[in-house]
């Protein structure tokens, strides 16, 4: 598997549209860390058989617009595959959970769902598409659609907690294998927005 350097405006096609799993590797030259990071890519790609493709900043200005880059060197896996795979996690831990384990095997599985939801959350809850140049309204969106999933998710955790610890860790995971399933077709083709010229 090799890195390949796409020219100007090729990441739209190859990144954008992919319909595996790409990391996109965002670049400059002068960036000591980028060139750290250049041999680590392909060992990174290959258990997920990805494309590795490299944009240099200098090369293709307006790829931070377009890819939302705030700092180099940026890799990103796209949410199509992450929270499909986040939600997995987090169900198949629940309802692993939910059964009479050890202790280490139980420790696992705590980690596991704590992964499981920092794959998912930030990517949920984090990322907004377009709210124009009012940047606070996205941290505003952040926090809002975090407490609020948090006291929803509470509310139904603990309406179900009338059927038992056991059962209600059963059917929570249970629910986040759905999600995870309705994920996969969902996020396939998001694509990152367009901006519109001034």
């Amino acid at each position: 598997m090799s890195i390949q350097t796409l020219a100007s405006q090729e990441g739209d096609t190859k990144v954008l549209h992919a319909r595996g799993p790409v990391i996109l590797d965002v670049y400059q030259e002068t960036c000591p860390p980028c060139r750290a990071l250049k041999p680590r890519l392909v060992r990174i790609a290959q258990p997920h058989h990805a494309p590795v493709y490299r944009v240099d900043i200098h090369c293709d200005p307006p790829v931070a617009d377009r890819f939302h880059i705030k700092s180099l060197p940026t890799i990103r896996f796209g949410r199509g595959r992450l929270l499909p795979i986040g939600f997995a996690i987090g169900g198949v831990s629940a309802v692993g959970l939910a059964f009479d384990v050890p202790l280490d095997v139980s420790v696992v599985l705590v980690t596991m769902l704590s992964l499981g939801y920092d794959m998912t959350q930030p990517l949920l809850a984090g990322i907004v598409t377009d709210l124009g140049s009012q940047r606070g309204l996205a941290m505003g969106l952040n926090v809002f659609l975090l407490f609020t999933g948090f006291g929803v998710g509470s509310l139904i955790f603990g309406a179900m907690l009338t059927l038992g610890f056991e059962r209600a860790l059963g059917w929570f995971g249970t629910i986040v294998l759905i999600a995870a399933a309705i994920a996969v077709p969902l996020f396939r083709d998001e694509q990152v927005p367009r901006r519109q010229a001034p």
